[in-house]
């Protein structure tokens, strides 16, 4: 058992040291940290408690990137062996569940452990300058492992259930988002109506980094929250050696269809016909969009958890019903979920076909190359209209604040940095998701939003050292117009040249 988990192990790691995924994350990740010593630096933040303070950003970097480990390497680990049908061959040669999966999940592990190993010289920086402590910085790598524990095991279960790698890292991301989302607004709401909610608050890691890096802190580093993630982490997993034999049996080409695809199918009706004039924008207006009907019902949506932000928002606020508490629910939820919706769509413009090896059967058509991609992309930018819906009902109820704050001209700069800024990293994810072979979705949208975050960072800093703050954020926004344009060209290279393929 033993040698055939080894085996296993030694692939794994063979291939990934081939595979730049890993080499991406690890160059990431202290990347954001000189970023974020040039930030605190630059804020004044290294002249009281200056190892504190970075220590505390750090860690929270690590436990982001810790978390997209889980979505881009343990999502991966069955699913990928499922679609390229070696699961029955190993199981053939005698590889039992169990050897498959530590075989498969040691290697991410180790590899998610690497990148808190990165964060080691900067630990030392902190260390020496000032305000942390042995105690702490051992309670917080051990904080952190039990959550990559916690996210492995999670991820580890989507990629046995799901029948593709980019339907769990979707299921991955999901369940991930809802539970630390979903945690903060249960605790706050408990904790209005006097409800002890610690067992929920102390359950996520990030709550737990904040005491850890207090003065003064003297407890144990085996927290609740350590044993916590540990026991749910080693309990996912022995979910997943559970169902693997009931789910591993599916052949991936089965033409069965999603509960998602069915529910389009269903909403967009069995009657649909394409439009004569515009048969490719009608095609990724249903099929990657989703359809009129799925698009309303999106709409309803978004309406629905504004009015539960709303409604949240209520609990706290001063008993009456102001303008601004209507419309910042709306505004702020309409921008999250445009921007949310566009990355994900941008992720999916050309995912299929370029994955699927049709894009050079589409591009037959007797129409050039940019009519095909353009016309894709029309269709597929309706899919951010429910999004831009709500944000444009928050904006005119507060239509007056808006006309005010339009008289200076830093609105105007800043809104020209923040649209190029976005635009270059919808374009990034595109580019990654047709580019990387292995990319699902959330990982092109996760390197496309380091890529972006690294760029803001630096442009933040310049402004802040330089004099003329907005004149330098006007010359960031038109740096990151040409770098959309780049993009927006390689885009097009790299669609040539998979008509060949």
């Amino acid at each position: 058992m033993i040698q055939r988990t080894l085996a296993m192990v030694t692939r794994s790691f063979r291939s990934d040291t081939r595979d730049i995924r890993s080499h991406l994350f690890r160059m990431g990740l202290p990347a954001l940290f000189v970023a974020t010593v040039m930030v605190v630096q630059t804020n004044g933040g290294l002249r009281v408690a200056a190892g504190q303070n970075l220590f505390w950003t750090l860690a929270l970097y690590d436990y982001i990137f810790i978390t997209f480990a889980g979505i881009a390497f343990f999502a991966t680990a069955i699913s990928e062996e499922r679609e390229a049908q070696t699961l029955g061959l190993l199981r053939m040669a005698g590889v039992t569940p169990l050897n498959i999966l530590m075989g498969k999940w040691l290697p991410p592990m180790w590899t998610a452990l690497l990148l808190i190993a990165v964060q080691l010289p900067f630990t030392l920086l902190c260390h020496t300058l000032g305000g942390i402590l042995p105690n702490q910085i051992f309670a917080v790598f051990l904080s952190l492992v039990a959550h990559l524990v916690l996210v492995g095991g999670l991820a580890l279960l989507c990629s046995v259930v799901a029948t593709s790698s980019s339907r769990a890292s979707t299921w991955t991301a999901i369940i991930l988002t809802i539970w630390h989302f979903g945690t903060w607004m249960l605790s706050a709401t408990l904790s209005r109506y006097a409800i002890d909610q610690g067992w929920l608050v102390e359950f996520l890691g990030c709550n737990r980094l904040s005491p850890i890096c207090a003065a003064g802190f003297q407890e144990s580093p085996i927290s609740y929250q350590v044993v916590a993630n540990i026991v749910v982490g080693l309990l996912l997993m022995m979910i997943a050696y559970l169902v693997f034999d009931l789910t591993t049996t599916r052949v991936v080409t089965e033409t069965k269809t999603s509960v998602s695809q069915q529910l389009r199918h269903a909403l967009s009706g069995s009657r649909r016909r394409a439009w004569g004039g515009a048969p490719l924008a009608w095609h990724a207006l249903h099929y990657v969009a989703g359809g009129p009907t799925w698009l309303f019902l999106r709409l309803g949506i978004h309406f629905g958890i504004s009015f539960l932000f709303f409604l949240w928002i209520l609990t706290w606020g001063p008993g009456r019903i102001e303008p601004e508490m209507i419309a910042a629910p709306l505004i702020t939820w309409g921008m999250i979920a445009s921007i949310l919706e566009g990355a994900y769509l941008a992720a999916q413009l050309y995912r299929s076909e370029t994955t699927e090896q049709t894009w050079g059967t589409l591009c037959m058509l007797p129409e050039n190359l940019p009519t095909i991609a353009y016309s894709r992309l029309a269709g597929v930018l309706a899919g951010i209209l429910p999004g831009l819906t709500c944000f444009g009902l928050g904006c005119l109820i507060i239509a007056d604040d808006i006309i005010d704050a339009m008289d200076h001209e830093e609105f105007w700069i800043f809104l020209f940095f923040f649209l190029t800024v976005i635009a270059w990293g919808l374009h990034l994810a595109t580019l990654f998701s047709i580019t990387l072979d292995w990319s699902a979705w959330p990982v092109s949208i996760f390197l496309a939003t380091v890529v972006v975050s690294i760029f803001m960072v630096c442009s933040v800093i310049c402004a802040e050292t330089s004099n003329g703050d907005e004149a330098f954020l006007l010359l960031a926004g038109l740096v990151a117009s040409g770098l959309a344009v780049a993009t927006h060209v390689l885009i097009g290279v790299k669609l040539q040249q998979k008509m060949s393929e």
